[in-house]
């Protein structure tokens, strides 16, 4: 559908470098730990004061062998003072650390391998080869300064060096005593290397174990970042199909718009499968599957791979679709076929599955910038869609935001409108077309707002039912009604009934409240068939048995039933034989221009043989005019309601109504 972006967007953005805070701050302390165990390895004050008197000694005595000339080596250094002053210096630092028992060591440290070595290039730079005899001092402060290992090869290597050096300037015959300065040098690291390594014995086997924990460290960090790498996909992701959800949505769709050129643009696509939901009600586990997988593959085909795609809902997906270049008119015309294509029936299931998508589109950087408020943007035009039963995608634009917030503020005064007494009751008689009495009324709730003043169901009812008031307001018309019903038996007629419309989302909460409702019928006391409980069609087609034995319970206690607004829904008349009905009431999209139709006139007819052969009496709604009523009467239809009649009134003005004409009513009560 879409040209394929030659950049597909990731599924989730990388994280990883912020997700192991606390494998970090693990590595940091045993890093830590690691370099107080080196500094703990290191010579401690007291040790290092003996070094310093053993290093002054070796310089005092190598001093006083050149000065004295023992064993013939003083030709070979003609400036022995400047070992006894070395020599001097460092027994008195000995004499001075051996007070300073909290003196930072590793600043004694330095400054004493600092003094050794120069010390030793003084020794090379005035003395010549015969600096050999100063080399071990040089390896004492190597062992000061380094690690007992690091320490061990360093001095190794000087003394290599200082040995090369040394036999380039000797003759043959002083080859004896470069021989015992060499040995003088291994003794000095021999002795050296046993102090530092009787110090550090424990501490080795410290580091080791903390550098094996550090190791260990290191591989768990690196199955915790893939550990909370999967983690998070999986909070990012909807379970059932591999999409993102609405978290990885908004995430990955403002990765997507962030990269987006100065003339890019985007479309935002809210889809909701209408009849989604109660197509999987009826299928096993496995077609589900197979049915959202085939939804899921569809979109991706027709979205193309520059498109983000999410599962927000049970039957709802979202869509962020690149604009690729293309015009306005173009994305449009691309949207209006993916609608089109997502309205094919899906296959692979026992039952096909017509999926009804409703669309509504937002665009990116037009009606805004930010990824939540095109969200509800595209969910305000979403509505409006399936508001209006449109067979296009819906665009948002100002007026329906001013709409959805107009609904907003209904449905913040609808929570408080039952406990304020805003809500009436208003009867529309209903005629028996034989006789021409009215033997029923039918009451229609009303809201007399106190600011905006009468409001239509058609408005309020919707709003409840989304909501969730719907029942609470569903109660309060049975309970206003059973009291209208209990002064009319006592003023007007001790055989009145009353009918009361129930939602389909009251009848599913009966379901679930049972044994409540039942018991609150019950405390009602309502007459034995003084009810009707009347369900619009769709709520018996969607009927679980659950749902009809709770129909049957309530025949059982003398509640009558009947379905209402018949034909507008997907039933047929055969289905009727296995409801628990007592009326049928004719939709009045039927009954209208019923005289100039013979199409809608035989339908009439036929739903009326039938359900006078299944045991029904038939009421039609809407009519207008004496020619419907002549026809219908014709037809046999049992009942008629509507403006030929009357309009619907006051309970006051009702009542004077039939006192003026001594007609018997009864109460029909209906939500919309």
């Amino acid at each position: 559908m879409f040209p394929h972006s030659p950049e597909k967007p990731s599924p989730i953005p990388d994280r990883s470098a912020g997700i192991p805070a606390v494998m970090r701050e693990t590595r940091q302390s045993l890093n830590r730990l690691e370099q107080r165990f080196h500094h703990y390895a290191m010579p401690s004050m007291r040790t290092l004061s003996w070094m310093a008197f053993l290093i002054g000694e070796i310089l005092i005595v190598q001093a006083l062998l050149v000065q004295w000339n023992v064993f013939d080596i003083g030709r070979h250094s003609p400036r022995p003072g400047l070992g006894l002053l070395a020599g001097a210096l460092c027994i008195g630092v000995g004499l001075y650390l051996m007070q300073r028992k909290n003196q930072d060591e590793s600043q004694v440290r330095f400054l004493l391998a600092g003094a050794a070595i120069a010390v030793y290039i003084f020794a090379i730079t005035l003395g010549g080869s015969g600096s050999i005899l100063y080399l071990s001092a040089a390896l004492a402060a190597l062992h000061m300064l380094l690690h007992p290992a690091l320490a061990l090869r360093v001095s190794l290597a000087v003394t290599a060096v200082t040995l090369v050096l040394a036999a380039t300037s000797l003759t043959g015959a002083e080859a004896p005593d470069l021989l015992g300065q060499l040995a003088t040098g291994l003794m000095v690291i021999a002795v050296m290397q046993a102090l530092v390594r009787q110090h550090d014995r424990n501490n080795i086997s410290a580091l080791k174990d903390i550098r094996g924990f550090g190791n260990q460290v290191g591989r768990l960090e690196s199955e915790l970042i893939i550990s909370l790498d999967e983690r998070e996909i999986a909070e990012m992701t909807d379970g059932m199909t591999g999409l993102l959800n609405i978290g990885g949505f908004e995430s990955v769709a403002n990765a997507q718009i962030g990269r987006a050129a100065a003339d890019d643009s985007f479309h935002l696509l809210m889809i909701r499968f209408q009849k989604l939901e109660d197509y999987i009600a009826v299928l096993s586990v496995n077609e589900r599957v197979l049915v959202l997988g085939n939804i899921v593959s569809r979109l991706k085909e027709l979205a193309g791979e520059g498109a983000v795609l999410a599962r927000i809902g049970k039957d709802e997906f979202a869509v962020l679709l690149p604009s690729d270049n293309l015009s306005a008119s173009e994305m449009d015309a691309s949207i209006r076929l993916i609608h089109d294509s997502l309205k094919r029936p899906l296959s692979g299931a026992s039952k096909s599955v017509v999926p009804a998508p409703a669309i509504g589109v937002s665009v990116w950087p037009e009606d805004s910038r930010d990824i939540n408020r095109l969200l509800g943007m595209a969910e305000i035009a979403l509505m409006r869609a399936i508001e209006s039963r449109s067979s296009n995608p819906m665009h948002y634009d100002e007026v329906m935001q001013m709409e959805a917030e107009e609904r907003a503020a209904i449905t913040q005064d609808l929570e408080l409108a039952i406990d304020r007494n805003e809500f009436e009751l208003h009867y529309q008689p209903i005629i028996d077309l034989g006789s021409g009495i009215a033997h029923k009324v039918e009451a229609l709730i009303r809201w007399n707002h106190p600011v905006r003043g009468m409001i239509s169901p058609v408005q309020f009812i919707p709003l409840a039912e989304s909501s969730g008031q719907i029942i609470g307001l569903t109660e309060w018309v049975i309970d206003a009604a059973l009291q209208q019903l209990r002064v009319w038996r006592e003023t007007l007629d001790p055989e009145i009934e009353i009918s009361v419309n129930i939602p389909s989302a009251y009848l599913e909460y009966c379901i679930e409240n049972e044994e409540y409702v039942l018991d609150r019928l019950v405390r009602m006391k309502i007459p034995a068939r003084g009810f009707t409980f009347e369900i619009t069609e769709g709520s018996f087609l969607s009927m679980t048995a659950e749902m009809q034995r709770f129909m049957s319970i309530l025949e059982s206690i003398g509640i009558q039933l009947a379905m209402d607004d018949f034909g507008v829904g997907y039933s047929n008349l055969s289905q009727l034989e296995r409801l628990p009905l007592n009326f049928l009431k004719i939709d009045k999209s039927f009954v209208d221009g019923i005289e100039y139709s013979t199409q809608k006139l035989a339908i009439c007819r036929a739903i009326i043989k039938v359900g006078h052969e299944l045991g029904l009496r038939i009421v039609a709604e809407g009519i207008e005019n004496p020619g419907q009523q002549s026809l219908l009467s014709k037809a046999k239809c049992d009942f008629g309601q509507g403006y030929l009649f009357s309009k619907p009134l006051k309970a006051a003005d009702l009542e004077i109504l039939f006192r003026m004409k001594s007609q018997r009513p009864s109460t029909h009560l209906n939500l919309v």
